[in-house]
């Protein structure tokens, strides 16, 4: 599967019962009109703001008590259902060399499968924290998948892999979203996950890829935050000096 140049990524995150969408491409024009087609059909959103930067088109949306597929869906008419795309969280990911998303698509073309990014399970209480991959492995750090087994615990995991940060999808996805919110009656929440294990199970091939040379952050941790921040303004050339210095002042 050839990821295409246009990607759609859409980023999510929880936020005081709000969340946040940034949409990206390099076709400025085209993207905006695309941008305003998903607003128009959104009644969710309550307020947006739209910035364009070069050749990348960010879009910035509150919405109110909406699960983030329906929001996916409504993207569902904007892209080709043979065109993959990347769903990426906005408050989890990997900062790693080469990134994580060269890697899912490196991953994706090899396989011939749809990727979700990945972190090896280091501390046992992870088990409790993070859905984890279940599937046949194929060789260390990659796993064709089955099903994801959600906090299972240490004792009842499948594997060591932990599903994180993205998701790398094909095109059908939308199809499947559309086909799901129509018969969506409005209990529960609209999530994704059903989604792809029906995908899975009509033969779609899904692999958990272990995300390499990298750190995982989760920001959405309150001290796991705090390390973020901390670990990139050490690296920050304007910065990180004295930051560091500061550190080391309070640590005394």
């Amino acid at each position: 599967m050839r990821l295409a140049l246009k990607i759609l990524s859409l980023s999510v995150a929880r936020i005081s019962e709000q969340s946040r969408i940034i949409l990206t491409s390099r076709m400025k024009s085209f993207w905006l009109i695309c941008a305003l087609a998903v607003l128009k059909n959104s009644r969710s959103l309550t307020r947006c703001r739209i910035w364009l930067i070069w050749r990348t088109l960010f879009i910035f949306a509150r919405k109110v008590r909406t699960a983030t597929q329906r929001l996916l869906a409504c993207a569902s008419h904007l892209i080709h259902h043979d065109e993959p795309v990347i769903y990426t969280f906005a408050d989890d990911f990997s900062a790693a060399s080469p990134s994580r998303f060269k890697q899912m698509i490196e991953a994706s073309e090899n396989l011939d499968g749809a990727v979700l990014s990945c972190k090896k399970i280091t501390d046992d209480a992870e088990f409790d924290r993070y859905g984890v991959i279940n599937g046949q492995g194929v060789k260390d750090g990659v796993i064709k998948m089955t099903n994801i087994v959600e906090k299972p615990g240490k004792e009842n995991a499948p594997s060591d892999l932990a599903s994180v940060s993205s998701y790398l999808l094909p095109g059908e996805i939308f199809g499947y979203l559309d086909k799901a919110k129509e018969e969506f009656d409005g209990n529960g929440e609209f999530t994704i996950q059903p989604i792809m294990q029906q995908m899975i199970d009509d033969g779609f091939d899904f692999y958990g890829v272990e995300i390499t040379n990298g750190t995982y952050y989760d920001t959405g941790d309150k001290l796991e935050y705090l390390k973020t921040v901390i670990d990139f303004g050490l690296r920050d050339p304007n910065f990180g000096d004295k930051l560091r210095a500061h550190l080391a002042d309070r640590l005394k």
